[in-house]
């Protein structure tokens, strides 16, 4: 480690069937220097090899998991073996990381199909709304984790888990450090963001990354499937991720009807990338600490959405009250943030368009509970999901925006309201005015007519198409519930409209968005008691995100497609930004916009990725 940097640590899962031969295989071919052991048992013969091993080669080991997921017992395997393999560990703590501990439990609580976890006894209990489903969910957590210290497992602990917006409920319940287990489905970004967005608010200093490519990333062993194992590796690394290791396949490949064996050319290949990336790590030190970012996503109070085919909220699988619905939709909009906008999209202004990734390259998903202090790192904050509004969370948001923030939400956001599916009960009775300049004076104001006009601009810099009245509405696609909304000292910055004439604007044209200026800051009010995942929002809301991304970008700033992504870390030095190329057989072109008058145009070759200091 260099000063202001770190090395970042790679490697894979070491399966006890192989015992110390995968560890020797990632010595002479330099695949890395951390291993998960995992297929267990581990005898305390294997695990004194290991031991051995890992101090000769500097290299370092997380236990196997030894609590069963669905009992919540110690597993068969090392029932009978416990006291000997916990007294091992104890001699080897000094290469020892810790323990695995509830791995894929946000799959025990929420989103594996109920056929999986009938017979499981450590779901929670039925609840009634969603605040007792949330403290039970995370009574089920805390009991494992005081389970597993009772027996004495070794500490700390670390959770593999597949979908990212699970890290918060698992920090809160006291696991020491969240890993990651990518699944390469279209919910990679938002799972990096929120462990990301989880770690800092809790003030872990690492997360992980398990690279689950051999029963997710395909099933064809073609050139795509390699390249798609080489660039989801190389993106941990731009993400923040360590370490970083593989899941399976250093030894074998073992699934989705395949068996190849530790010599065969396909699982030589992976073992080969896997070197690479290990190599790479080596001589680019990375900045210490996560990647910045400009924009933060609340994942609100008692929001128990955390995706992977999951059905109903907080793991009530068996009460439709909790069923999906719009709200829980609304994360998909998360992905816009890391979409280009097309050529013929009349809304992008200037002279250049940065669309493609977020400002600075990051947007993090943080948690309704993380301290002032993170909310304040974020120049924008936007509300997606579900959201349970109570008043620590509102004086949060207060301070957020008189100290220069910008907020994004909608009128949904401020529902009081703990039932998953009961009527709407607006928080404050309704007066908002503090914040956002308005008061509810009812849920009944109707549905959109047909689209909306843009009548102003907010004071943030976010820009609309501002056409006059006389012209067609815009977002047209459906419409969503209106409260009935009284105007304290809110700016209206687009009003209802079924025509293409309305002559002037006229103060009895009900108002759609609003704005107040707040201390240094700004709130943006969306008036649907809808969330932003519903038809007839999804568009609005999109572009009003779209507008806040374009408002924040600040140098240094990127032009590139949504091929190329990268991350921008802090160092004592100055900047350090990476690039990397996704794109398998094109060549991408980007340009860095380090300062005012100072660009830097490159190109990046299929699968690159370049490191770029800016002092």
């Amino acid at each position: 480690m260099t000063e202001g940097k770190q090395t970042v640590r790679v490697g894979g899962m070491s399966e006890s069937g192989y015992g110390i031969a995968t560890l020797e295989h990632f010595r002479n071919e330099k695949l890395g220097n951390y291993t998960v052991l995992f297929v267990g048992p581990w005898t305390p013969e294997k695990l004194r090899e290991i031991g051995r091993f890992c101090r000769k080669e500097n290299m370092r080991f997380v236990m196997d998991e030894m609590v069963n997921r669905l009992t919540g017992e110690i597993t068969g395997g090392y029932a009978t073996i416990r006291a000997e393999v916990l007294k091992t560990l104890s001699e080897y703590a000094d290469v020892c990381d810790g323990s695995l501990l509830m791995c894929e439990y946000g799959g025990l609580m929420f989103y594996w199909p109920w056929s999986t976890v009938a017979e499981s006894r450590t779901l929670p209990p039925p609840a009634a709304d969603s605040a007792e489903a949330a403290r039970n969910t995370e009574q089920r957590m805390r009991e494992a984790i005081a389970c597993a210290r009772a027996k004495g497992l070794k500490s700390p602990f670390i959770c593999i888990e597949a979908c990212g917006v699970a890290a918060s409920f698992l920090y809160r319940a006291g696991i020491d450090r969240v890993d990651l287990e990518v699944i390469y489905t279209p919910e990679l970004e938002r799972g990096y963001a929120a462990v990301k967005g989880a770690s800092l608010a809790f003030g872990k200093p690492y997360f992980g990354v398990d690279m689950a490519m051999v029963w997710y990333g395909g099933s064809q062993h073609d050139e795509l499937w390699a390249k798609r194992w080489r660039t989801s590796l190389f993106h941990a690394f731009l993400r923040g991720a360590d370490p970083i290791y593989a899941e399976h396949g250093v030894m074998d490949y073992k699934a989705l009807g395949k068996h190849y064996g530790t010599d065969h050319p396909q699982v030589r290949r992976f073992r080969s990338i896997l070197a690479e990336v290990a190599d790479y790590a080596s001589k680019h030190p990375r900045p210490t600490g996560f990647p910045e970012g400009a924009i933060g996503v609340i994942q609100g109070r008692f929001d128990g959405f955390t995706g992977a085919g999951q059905t109903h909220l907080w793991g009530q699988r068996k009460n439709e009250d909790f069923r999906l619905g719009a709200p829980d939709r609304s994360w998909e909009l998360f992905e816009r943030l890391y979409r280009r906008r097309s050529w013929e999209n009349r809304e992008k202004y200037g002279d250049a368009d940065f669309s493609g990734n977020p400002p600075l390259g990051q947007a993090d998903i943080i948690p309704f509970d993380a301290p002032d202090e993170l909310f304040s790192r974020y120049k924008a904050l936007i509300f997606l999901g579900r959201n349970s509004m109570d008043d620590t969370l509102y004086r949060k948001l207060i301070r957020f925006v008189q100290n220069g923030g910008q907020l994004l939400m909608c009128a949904a956001h401020l529902n009081a309201s703990v039932l998953p599916s009961g009527a709407y009960e607006p928080f404050r009775n309704g007066d908002w005015s503090e914040l956002f300049g308005v008061r509810l004076a009812g849920a009944d104001g109707g549905t959109l007519p047909c689209g909306i006009k843009f009548k102003a601009e907010p004071s943030c810099g976010w820009r609309f198409p501002l056409w006059s009245p006389n012209c067609d509405p815009k977002y047209t696609d459906g419409g969503f519930p209106l409260g009935k909304l009284e105007n304290a000292d809110a700016e209206v910055l687009a009003v209802a409209s079924d025509r293409f004439v309305d002559g002037k604007w006229s103060d009895a044209m009900q108002g759609v968005l609003y704005a107040k200026t707040l201390g240094r800051g700004c709130a943006v009010l969306v008036n649907s008691l809808d969330y932003p995942g519903a038809d007839g929002l999804r568009n609005l809301y999109g572009f009003l995100m779209d507008s806040c991304c374009e408002a924040n970008q600040d140098y240094p700033k990127v032009e590139c497609s949504d091929r190329v992504r990268f991350a921008t870390y802090a160092h004592p030095e100055g900047r350090v930004l990476y690039f990397l190329n996704t794109e398998e057989r094109l060549s991408q072109d980007v340009i860095l916009h380090a300062a005012p008058g100072r660009e830097e145009a490159f190109t990046l070759a299929p699968g690159e990725i370049l490191e770029k200091r800016l002092t």
